[in-house]
This record gives structure tokens, sequence and C-alpha cells, in this order.
């Protein structure tokens, strides 16, 4: 009996020893594990916060904004050109791998027009954009900051425009900032009535993909909202009756239809643009509220 006993204390020793160590092992491999995470952490946030003090300001030392001592060779290219960029979440701008060698940064841009999400997005997420805009108004293009569709629940919608704002205000010299156009709504509750928010009605999922007449709807009201000063071009054709606002509209041939078709396809068009999913009261002054 005392035999059995020492025996199967020992087993029980053995058992006890085997279980420690491989907890020693899982804690030894979790704190590693942390330890690389924070590490990578810290890196990024350091990264960031170097950005956003260094983003706009070429002739600090260091990292500097890479973009804006680049941009001035761009005036040597004869081929200026328009760039429409919808970001669907402005987080997702710092995934992106050296985002300063992209095609639209590699050549002389004219026109940027930055379609801004109707949600909000994180602080770290702002480093890359602000870093593009110093980079395309140094290199002598004119930004245009619009918003996005405007969701059922617009706080987050009114909150991306104010960011802008700030951000272009404290990190774009002012030397450029006449080149930046703000066309976001100049509160909550105070929209141009050219806006395309205006014309789209209320977005009931911010998250989700508008639809191709949707798009057409918004593409449409955006270059009526800004033919004072830029010409979008034209969109590939009428099909969805959202052309209205677009450049040269009785010139436009579509298909090898009569004038008379035209013109009617005309009327269908500003019909298509004022039929709203839901709709705003509006002042004279041309502010909705």
């Amino acid at each position: 009996m005392d035999d059995y006993k020492a025996e199967l204390l020992r087993g029980l020793q053995l058992i006890r020893t085997e279980v420690k160590e491989h907890a020693e092992r899982y804690r030894e491999k979790m704190k590693k594990y942390f330890d690389a995470n924070q590490a990578v952490e810290a890196s990024r946030n350091d990264w960031n916060r170097k950005a956003f003090q260094n983003c706009g300001r070429p002739e600090k030392e260091s990292r500097g904004c890479v973009g804006l001592m680049k941009a001035q060779r761009w005036a040597e290219f004869d081929d200026p050109r328009g760039v429409v960029i919808g970001a669907t979440s402005l987080e997702e701008a710092k995934r992106i791998k050296e985002y300063h060698r992209f095609l639209c940064c590699s050549k002389y841009a004219r026109d940027m027009l930055l379609v801004f999400p109707s949600g909000d997005a994180e602080i770290i997420a702002w480093s890359p954009l602000v870093d593009a805009v110093g980079m395309w108004v140094a290199g002598g293009a004119t930004i245009y900051l619009v918003a996005g569709p405007r969701p059922s629940a617009d706080k987050a919608w009114a909150q991306v425009a104010e960011q802008a704002r700030q951000q272009i205000d404290t990190y774009i010299r002012p030397e450029y900032r006449w080149k930046i156009v703000d066309k976001f709504p100049l509160a909550t509750a105070t929209v141009d009535w050219r806006a395309p928010c205006f014309a789209l009605g209320f977005v009931e999922d911010a998250e989700r993909v508008l639809s191709e007449r949707q798009a057409h709807v918004f593409y449409a009201a955006r270059a009526q909202q800004l033919e004072t000063c830029l010409q979008m071009e034209p969109l590939p054709n009428k099909d969805h009756g959202v052309g209205i606002g677009l450049v040269d509209h009785s010139e436009t041939k579509v298909g090898h239809g009569s004038g008379k078709k035209e013109s009617a396809r005309s009327v269908d068009d500003g019909d298509a643009l004022r039929d709203r999913d839901m709709g705003s009261m509006h002042r004279p002054s041309g502010t909705v509220f």
C-alpha cells in the first residue's frame, strides 16, 4: 500500500512539473507576442505623429513631406488632368504602402476632387490625406473638398467636414490654402441646394455601396454644383436620366437619335434630378434646412 501511494505521488509530481513547464512556455510565448504588438503600435504612432508635424513643412529637416519636395518637377508635364477620388473610408488610406507613388501623384494634376465618406474615421487616417493634399497644392493643383452621400444619421457626416477643415487649417501652409475650394456643408442643418446630397436624398446605410443610378445622380449633381469653377466630363451615357448639370447638354450626342428626342431627354433629366428620395425644405436664399 505504501509503495502504491509513493508511486501515485511520483506520478502526480511529474504531471504537476509538466503542467508548470507548459504554462511557463505559454507565458513566454504570449509575452513575446504582446511585446511585438506593442512595438509595432508604438512605431506606427510615432510615424503618424511625425507625419502630422512635418506635413506641409518641407523646409523642416528629417522626413518632411515627400510629395511636396517632389512636386516642384510636376510643372514639366504637358498633360494636366483632373482626378476624382472617392474613398470609401479615410481609414483605408493608412493601409496603402508608399501612397505618394500612386499614378495620380506621379503626374501633374490640375483638379483634384476629393469625395469624403459619409461616416467618421480615426485620427490616424488623416495623416496620409493631408500629406497628399499638401503635395497636390504645391504642384499647382486645385483641390475641391466635397461631402459624400448624406446618411439619415448625419452627425458623423457633418463631423467629417469639420475635421477636414480643421486638418487643412492646421497642417497646410497658408500660401497654399487659396488653392483649396471648400464645398462642404456650412453646418449640419445648412446645405447648398445644388449639393448632391440634396438631389440624392438621404442614404439609409452609409456603409453600403451606391447603386449605379445613385452614383450617376450624385456625379451629375456634383457637376452642376461645380459648373461655375470646374467642367467635369459628361457621363458615358444618359440611360439613367441624370444628365443635368453636365457640360454642353445641347451639343452632346446620344446614340443616333433626333434633336427632338435629345430635347425630351433633357427634360426627363431635370425631372429625375428633382425627384428626391426624401424631400427637404429650402429657402429662397439657396440654403436647405
